[in-house]
């Protein structure tokens, strides 16, 4: 298992200087995401999958209205993941057991390079 796990829309600029300090810094990271616009169908959470291997019930409970860059649509965000992640966005990245949520690029970035 990893020891850092990123959720994001990719490919995206700000995640890479996180991929950059893993690599100097011997890091086992693992990235998960798609396009921007297929996080739709994506589930938000620090096993992120799609949408396709999520049981409807857990889809369910995960259902949000999105705000700002998906403003008015739907998303599915779980409990755990809004949780870790105050602002409920991406990049979002977590710990290896899944138990510390990091928020914003360059607090990614830092926690990877410690």
């Amino acid at each position: 298992m990893a020891e850092v796990r990123i959720f994001s829309y990719l490919p995206n600029p700000r995640v890479w200087k996180a991929v950059i300090a893993a690599r100097i810094g011997g890091v086992d990271l693992e990235v998960r995401g798609a396009a921007g616009g297929e996080l739709v169908d994506w589930l938000w959470d620090f096993d992120a999958r799609p949408l396709s291997e999520v049981s409807a019930e857990a889809r369910a409970a995960a259902e949000r209205i999105g705000r700002i860059g998906f403003k008015g649509r739907k998303l599915y965000k779980t409990d755990a993941f809004l949780v870790a992640q105050p602002f409920g966005t991406v990049p979002a990245a977590f710990s290896g057991d899944g138990q510390v949520g990091i928020f914003e690029s360059n607090s990614i970035m830092r926690a990877v390079a410690r």
